[in-house]
């Protein structure tokens, strides 16, 4: 059971964070004490507002960063007693650095940042190494609901499910049924405790960071967003256009695009895609002489008979994972968010034409990582998707869709929303959130063109309403440009010291086309 957009970001934030070490805690301000505090200054104030607290992590010599809180009410719209508290970080960008910050935001929805104090080694790295983060402040939060944030809203249930469904064949009507009723305990559970569900989704999202820049001081800032948090970005610029000079949509997902109807058409594509990109490779296509067939026949066999795969983890007692066809695909689907996956995915799929299994063990094991992943938020992502995607998509569409796709079918039609929204209620989003965004602010869009999660289409969807945008596309590239391809890195760079001008560099050459 897939999460369509969440799936990608540990693969793609991972790469993209891909650096440094841990580093051990300090202490921090911040559970259900804390946020008991927060709300009484909040109820003092009322206004939310930006807290500075001591960071919860060592800070490397030669380096410096604050740390600090944004408090703010649960609901914009109808502002009470609740608030919620978000952690942020202001990473220095040093002497000289230019007085307006690139604001890092997530994907997900549902995915924490990586500024816990275990992860945030990570940051460090990346920001002392990549090409758009130097010169800068750059400002990372976790949003609502997810990571840090007070309250939480990650679900135990579905975590348990989620191991239990990979360890035994059920029915597609069993495997939804089980993840409604987990969906609905933990939606009961959070409820009980007086959270509004339907106070967690992008319009919230969008107002948290107008205030965050606000408590913040700045008076001009860059965006910088990867996967759902191009669809935060681009509904901020809608919103709140007034001060941002410039925007980098990585992986591009806009509020008017129906991500359920055009699930199973961007599946097949990217699946096409890879057969296609191997059969252009002449050392590809030799070990791999007849990809499209074996593909299609190991979906085929695990759709009749489920393909057992035994994991020997250490640390960890051995496993039998179960796949069906649409768990396999979900699996394979893996392999489309770091290039070094892509490369040896055609190789897996051959493997099991031949009855072995062991090359698909490391994307295996990806996906049981995300499921029994506890730092996802599965209240926040259905509170987004229930409340912002799923409403504006129409069921037969969706199942036209799923049917037209043939080996697909049941892999477009296992994903976690379908089976738990029903079971999530958490209101619907104005229609004016669905509107397309237009916005003369100069942005950048980078999009794969093996991204099964959000296909370049959606790119030139809003590419459309937007008149000072490039689009940049990447052969071979799946989900998480940036995190894949150094070429987008530089093109980061030069784009944010002249954001005025269309960024150029050699390295486009090697490209099949921008816009």
């Amino acid at each position: 059971m897939r999460r369509t957009l969440a799936i990608a970001v540990i693969a793609g934030l991972g790469a993209l964070l891909g650096l440094g070490g841990v580093l051990t805690v300090r202490h921090f301000r911040s559970g259900p004490a804390f946020h008991a505090e927060a709300t009484k200054l909040i109820r003092a104030n009322h206004a939310p507002h930006v807290e500075t607290v001591d960071c919860w992590f060592p800070i490397p010599a030669g380096r410096a960063a604050r740390c600090g809180q944004l408090i703010a009410p649960e609901s914009w719209r109808a502002p009470d007693d609740r608030t919620v508290t978000i952690p942020f970080v202001v990473f220095s960008g040093g002497a000289g650095a230019a007085p307006d910050p690139v604001i890092f935001i997530n994907g997900g929805p549902g995915e924490p940042t990586g500024i816990a104090a275990g992860e945030i080694g990570r940051w460090w790295g990346l920001t002392r190494t990549a090409g758009w983060a130097q010169g800068r402040d750059v400002v990372v939060f976790d949003e609502r609901g997810v990571g840090l944030s007070q309250p939480g809203l990650a679900c135990p249930e579905m975590i348990e499910i989620g191991d239990q469904l990979f360890s035994q064949p059920m029915t597609p009507q069993a495997t939804n049924a089980a993840w409604a009723a987990a969906a609905g305990r933990c939606h009961a559970r959070l409820v009980g405790t007086g959270i509004a569900l339907d106070r967690y989704n992008t319009d919230a999202i969008v107002r948290d960071l107008a205030a965050l820049i606000d408590g913040l001081g700045y008076r001009s800032w860059n965006l910088l967003a990867v996967s759902y948090g191009t669809r935060v970005a681009l509904s901020f610029l809608r919103d709140h256009h007034d001060g941002t000079r410039s925007v980098i949509l990585d992986s591009v997902y806009p509020p008017s695009v129906k991500a359920y109807e055009d699930s199973a058409a961007s599946a097949a594509h990217a699946m096409a895609g890879m057969v296609d990109a191997c059969v252009a490779n002449p050392s590809c296509k030799a070990a791999n002489p007849h990809l499209a067939a074996s593909l299609q026949a190991a979906i085929r066999r695990a759709a009749t008979q489920a393909l057992v795969v035994p994991l020997h983890r250490a640390g960890q007692p051995d496993k039998r994972v179960s796949l069906d066809d649409a768990k396999l695909v979900e699996v394979l689907f893996y392999g489309f968010y770091r290039s070094e996956d892509l490369r040896i995915l055609p190789n897996a799929i051959t493997a099991l034409d031949q009855g072995n299994v062991q090359p698909l063990v490391p994307f295996v094991e990806a996906a049981l990582d995300n499921y029994q992943s506890t730092a996802t938020s599965h209240g926040l992502y259905l509170s987004v998707i229930c409340h912002d995607e799923l409403p504006f998509d129409d069921p037969q569409v969706i199942a036209r869709s799923a049917a037209a796709s043939g080996d697909l079918r049941q892999f477009a039609l296992s994903d976690l929303g379908l089976a738990a929204c029903p079971a999530w209620p958490a209101g619907v989003a104005a229609v004016a959130e669905r509107l397309p965004v237009q916005s003369d602010v100069p942005i950048v869009m980078l999009s794969g063109d093996l991204d099964p999660i959000t296909p370049l289409g959606w790119a030139k969807v809003a590419l459309a309403t937007l008149p000072k945008a490039s689009l940049f596309h990447f052969p071979g590239v799946g989900h998480g440009v940036l995190a894949a391809n150094t070429c987008a890195d530089i093109i980061a760079r030069r784009f944010f010291a002249k954001p005025q001008a269309h960024p150029f560099d050699d390295c486009l050459l090697t490209l099949s086309g921008s816009q």
